[in-house]
Parts: C-alpha cells; sequence; structure tokens
C-alpha cells in the first residue's frame, strides 16, 4: 500500500499455501521441504500478481480481487470443501507456533512478529530498498525518472506480500491442526483496515511498518472488546468499516491542512 498497490489475494493465498503443504506432506515428503514448496508457490503467485498489474495496466485492486476468487476456487477444489487435518512433526510446530519461556508465557508467533517487524522496519526505514518503496507512492513518474526500476520493486513487493500471507496460514493452519478453503475469509479487508488505521495512505506513498502492526492490535482488541462483552459480530464489521472512513477522512483533513500551513509560511516569507 505504501507504493500504491493493493493485493486482495491474500485471503486465498492464505489458505491456498497450507493446502499445498500438507498435500505435499501426506504424499510423503519431507515436511521442511513441503513448506518451502509452498512458500515457492505463494512468490509465484505473488509474480503473476505484479506481472498482470505492470503489464496490463489495469488497476491492481481489480487484478488481486480477480486473482482471489481464482486461487479461492483453485484452494476449494483442492480440498473439497471440507476441513482437512495439518498435523506437523512437534518440533516444527513448536518453531511455528510453540510456547516458551516460563510456564509458555511467551508464543512463537509473537518471536515471529518480532522478528520479522524489525527486520521490515529496518528495510523500510534504513535501507535504500525503502526509500525507493515511499519514493515510487508519492510519485511514480518521478521515481521512473530517477532512475528508480519501478516495475522490479513493484513486483518483488507483490511477491513478498504472498510469501508472507502464506507463512501466516501455514502458522494458523498449524495452530489449530487444520486447513480450511475459507480460512482467509475477509482477512484482505482486515489487513487494508489495519494499515489504515495504522496511518498507512490509500493513496500510496506514506505509512510505517510500527504503524501497521499498531493498527492490527487496535482492530483486533476492538473485536476481542465485542467479543467479551457479548456484542454481535455483525457490530464488529460496522465499527472496522466506519473507523476506516473516519481515518481516512481525518488523514485527508490533516493533510490538507499541513499543506495549508505551509503555503502561509512560505506567503509570509
Amino acid at each position: 500500500m505504501i507504493s500504491g498497490e493493493f493485493d486482495l489475494s491474500v485471503a486465498a493465498t492464505f489458505a491456498l499455501i497450507p493446502l499445498i503443504s500438507d498435500f505435499l506432506i501426506t504424499s510423503g515428503l519431507n515436511v521442511v521441504f513441503s513448506i518451502i514448496v509452498g512458500l515457492f508457490v505463494a512468490a509465484l503467485i505473488g509474480l503473476l500478481n505484479g506481472m498482470i498489474v505492470i503489464k496490463s495496466g489495469i488497476p491492481s485492486f481489480i487484478v488481486t480481487l480477480g486473482t482471489l476468487f481464482v486461487w479461492l476456487g483453485v484452494a476449494l477444489q483442492i480440498s473439497g470443501g471440507q476441513p482437512h487435518s495439518f498435523n506437523l512433526p512437534i518440533s516444527t510446530r513448536n518453531i511455528l507456533v510453540g510456547s516458551i519461556g516460563f510456564n509458555g508465557l511467551i508464543n512463537s508467533q509473537l518471536i515471529w512478529l518480532i522478528i520479522l517487524g524489525v527486520l521490515f522496519y529496518l528495510i523500510l526505514e534504513r535501507h535504500q530498498w525503502g526509500n525507493w518503496i515511499y519514493a515510487i507512492g508519492g510519485n511514480k513518474d518521478a521515481a521512473r525518472a530517477m532512475g528508480i526500476r519501478v516495475d522490479l520493486v513493484k513486483i518483488s513487493l507483490f511477491m513478498l506480500t504472498a510469501i508472507l500471507a502464506g507463512f501466516a496460514g501455514i502458522m494458523e493452519s498449524a495452530l489449530y491442526s487444520q486447513v480450511i478453503a475459507n480460512q482467509g475469509g475477509n482477512l484482505e479487508l482486515d489487513s487494508i483496515a489495519a494499515a489504515v488505521i495504522g496511518g498507512t495512505s490509500l493513496f500510496g506513498g506514506e505509512g510505517s511498518v510500527i504503524g501497521g502492526i499498531i493498527g492490527t492490535i487496535i482492530i483486533w482488541s476492538i473485536e476481542n472488546g465485542l467479543i467479551l462483552a457479548g456484542v454481535s459480530s455483525y457490530v464488529y464489521e460496522t465499527l472496522i468499516g466506519a473507523l476506516i472512513i473516519i481515518v481516512v477522512i481525518i488523514h485527508r483533513y490533516a493533510k490538507k491542512a499541513g499543506k495549508n500551513v505551509r503555503l502561509g509560511d512560505i506567503n509570509e516569507q
């Protein structure tokens, strides 16, 4: 989103990749190898998304909406619409979703979040690639004129997004020891909501890893709070939708106000 693109197909990738890995595992292949192959397939899905967007010029929102249904259909075909068991060796499962520390207070998922969060924070804020991402989202024509390989950067981001979605799907399937074709339902919208609430602009060029994490914590805290309060799950959808609109409106007005202040300072000078 910071680069000015969307990937709605993450919800289907989230379910398809653990299904592929599970198929390979049940076929007798090594568990680690099966997971790596699944993530490789995820990379190919991201590559396909990026290539279609770049070569056709069709907005990524439309392209990935189409591939969302394509890969969801493939997942349903593989699973037959039925839940599949996803039983990993204890050692592998502990690495993905186990508990560590005193009395198992720390989950492996938290460790993964910290590792990946720090890694991508450093890349986005301290590495040249991160600067390219911001530049492309701000003005891709200006970025191209500066010599930035816009198409290559965008394709790499589509691939990275798909790999992370597949990895997250494998983690969830390992946690519940099963994989369902529609287990990623609405996650594509939740991910956009988390990013927007965390300060990422829908128009590209603005956002941060920390903001995305904070946005995720906020929306899941809202959902859990509503559940504990005994409120209908439909209220959650209404609140998140309203919150997205409010945040975007505030962001637009704040940006406009900031621009007016800068223009006023220039006029005074």
